[in-house]
């Protein structure tokens, strides 16, 4: 069991200034009740001042939250793809060099943190409501550890991202779980969801010996690699990661309620740029208002329909910040 864990949050970021802003200010503002928790940021090769605003986080009272609590590494791609060229392996386009040190840059955070659970996030996503969702995060773990005897999950998501994923037969999820403290979650049946971005133990994760590194796969993954048919590159770290999950019988859940965001469109960056004090979706009062909202709703919530929601809910469920 999981007794006031330690959660690394950890965040690999390139030029998206506004949106990586964007994610620590909801966090900072969100976050209410647990203490133990740290983030971990690196930064690689930015030039959209990502550095000026890391060295200068501490002097803006709306990260007074994070005092101490934020740790920044930075690092260059340039002699890693290097690496990667004299290896035979193809890093040629913008899409190669940008998916190719994916597993790279996380492995070498992830040997920096400290935390019990580990949470990866990308740098578009933004919390959704104010309350103490580490804390159902960690009820969700210990649940598993009781209901299965041991800690069986792979990665759990808290937000899914399209609408078409959760209706598809490979993404069917088992009936909704609920813990004893009333956060529902959902076990998906299928390894091969791709939506990875969240939480595992570091029980798990060493078991599944990190991330993979181009320079460790074999020549059928690099041939595929250098020759990659539809979407490989992209879903390349998800995939091999999916199969680790399945050799350790792991599974992957997903919250039903969605702890955090997606802000895909150039729109946020738009609206980050005209009010930065303020997050650019609003933040929800607390989680009771999106769980009313989708009391009928068998599954998760996908993102265009949270935004229909938040389009219909009224001003008075928003912290007014």
């Amino acid at each position: 069991m999981f007794v006031n864990p330690k959660l690394t949050f950890m965040c690999v970021t390139y030029n998206r200034v506004k949106m990586l802003r964007n994610l620590l200010l909801s966090f900072s503002l969100a976050n209410n009740g647990y203490d133990n928790f740290e983030w971990l940021i690196l930064e690689h090769d930015t030039t959209d001042g990502t550095v000026d605003f890391l060295k200068n986080i501490h002097k803006d009272p709306l990260f007074d939250c994070l005092e101490g609590k934020i740790k920044v590494f930075y690092d260059t791609d340039k002699e890693y793809l290097e690496f990667l060229d004299s290896k035979g392996i193809d890093v040629s386009t913008n899409k190669k060099k940008a998916c190719s040190f994916f597993g790279k840059f996380r492995n070498d955070l992830i040997s920096h943190a400290q935390g019990d659970i580990l949470i990866d996030f990308p740098d578009d996503h933004q919390f959704t409501y104010r309350g103490n969702f580490c804390q159902e995060i960690v009820d969700i773990f210990n649940d598993r550890i009781q209901g299965t005897g041991r800690d069986d999950i792979g990665t759990l998501t808290f937000r899914t991202r399209f609408l078409y994923r959760i209706l598809k037969k490979s993404n069917a999820v088992d009936p909704v779980v609920i813990t004893k403290n009333g956060v529902e979650y959902y076990v998906v049946n299928t390894n091969n969801s791709r939506d990875d971005w969240g939480a595992m133990s570091r029980e798990n994760f060493e078991k599944m010996g990190g991330y993979s590194q181009l320079e460790n796969e074999n020549d059928e993954i690099i041939e595929m690699w250098n020759n990659p048919p539809d979407g490989f590159l992209y879903f390349y770290h998800h995939l091999t990661m999916s199969e680790k999950t399945r050799k350790l019988g792991l599974k992957k859940l997903m919250t039903k309620i969605p702890i955090v965001n997606d802000c895909l469109d150039n729109k946020y960056d738009i609206r980050a740029i005209k009010d930065p004090s303020k997050p650019v979706f609003p933040i929800l009062k607390d989680r009771d208002i999106l769980s009313f909202a989708m009391n009928k709703m068998n599954r998760c919530l996908a993102i265009s329909e949270y935004e229909s929601l938040l389009e219909k809910l009224g001003p008075e469920h928003y912290e007014n910040f």
